[in-house]
């Protein structure tokens, strides 16, 4: 996943950031609804299978506090 590889090195993201967003970057590019809810700044589907097995909401916001939206707004950057 190049995209991870570099929002990892730009951000300075660790080892636990990285890995949970992987998993985030792996459903949206597979999940056309998925991305369509992301487009619209609807995350509570953070809060669901599989992430919620990962902490869900509170757990991507505690690893990755400010930098979320960062990490948020590059992916659906990418993505248009």
């Amino acid at each position: 996943m190049e995209l991870v590889e570099s929002i990892r090195t730009e951000h300075d993201l660790d080892l636990e950031q990285t890995r949970l967003l992987k998993i985030l970057v792996k459903q949206l590019s597979q999940s056309s609804q998925l991305l369509s809810r992301f487009d619209k700044g609807d995350y509570t589907f953070l809060d669901e299978a599989p992430f919620s097995q990962f902490g869900g909401t509170r757990m991507y916001i505690a690893r990755f506090d400010s930098k979320l939206g960062v990490v948020l707004i590059r992916y659906a950057i990418t993505q248009r």
